[in-house]
């Protein structure tokens, strides 16, 4: 799911990157037409979509690239790119409109399949918290003279250690002969 979710935030950063470039090129290319200027940038999806998109959005994020590619008819991209705009720019854009929507799909396909916590699972997890919790509390008396074996029994302290430690085994204190 990592692996997938990265997925999605590389396409979503690039994308975001070529989009505001391709938006200020029209943007800067048409700035003596404004009603065309206009047009071309509703019929591309930016007004509608690209402020949302640019705060993380990631829905409004694929509606804008889709609207982009759907829109971007042969008349239209020859129109664009003969005023200034770089043709890979374009077809770049277009491209992650399906590459950001597989990707998207293969997060969410993963999302459904991790495991969860049934009620039983739950119920046993807080059975041996209360037992563990209990063994802390008799071993921090039993050692309370003693704080370096009291530590090794101090849930907290346990827990930020293996937190800390997570890829390694942590040894079980020696009891004292």
């Amino acid at each position: 799911m990592r692996e997938a979710t990265a997925a999605v935030s590389t396409i979503q950063k690039q994308a975001l990157k070529d989009l505001a470039e391709c938006k200020v090129q029209i943007t800067e290319d048409f700035k003596k037409d404004k009603k065309r200027q206009t047009e071309i940038l509703t019929q591309l999806g930016y007004l509608a979509n690209h402020k949302e998109a640019q705060k993380g959005d990631q829905e409004a994020l694929i509606t804008l690239l889709f609207q982009f590619k759907k829109n971007l008819t042969p008349a239209l991209q020859t129109e664009i790119v003969t005023k200034g705009t770089a043709l890979t720019l374009l077809n770049s854009i277009t491209a992650y409109a399906d590459n950001l929507k597989n990707a998207d799909i293969t997060q969410e396909n993963f999302k459904r399949t991790r495991k969860t916590i049934t009620a039983a699972a739950l119920t046993e997890f807080n059975e041996i918290y209360d037992t563990i919790i209990s063994i802390s509390k008799i071993a921090g008396k039993f050692f309370k003279d003693q704080p370096h074996m009291k530590d090794q029994f101090t849930f907290t302290k346990v827990a930020s250690v293996l937190n800390a430690n997570s890829k390694q085994t942590p040894t079980p204190p020696k009891p004292n002969p």
